[in-house]
């Protein structure tokens, strides 16, 4: 059974995070996610196999790991990140 405390995690179709919104939850992204707020992720972090753009502005609190697609990132990434796949630019 899932545990009621933990934010759910994300299986993107289309997000959009504004500039000073928050998001607190795990992401497992085949399709866009556009960040300009603060993503702050749980124990699984931000896994991208799709288009992830951490805008000017930007932040992801937790580790993102790059397996295909594309990441860009102007932001901060204050998990560190890991590509073994796709494409990451900053």
């Amino acid at each position: 059974m899932r545990s009621r405390s933990r934010p759910p995690a994300i299986y993107a179709f289309w997000v959009y995070v504004a500039y000073d919104g928050q998001w607190t939850g795990d992401a497992n992204n085949a399709s866009t996610i556009n960040n300009s707020g603060t993503w702050t992720t749980m124990s699984a972090g931000f896994a991208n196999s799709g288009t992830f753009n951490n805008n000017a502005g930007g932040t992801v609190s937790g580790l993102l790991t790059n397996t295909a697609g594309v990441t860009t990132n102007f932001g901060q990434l204050n998990g560190g990140a890991t590509v073994s796949g796709g494409d990451a630019d900053q």
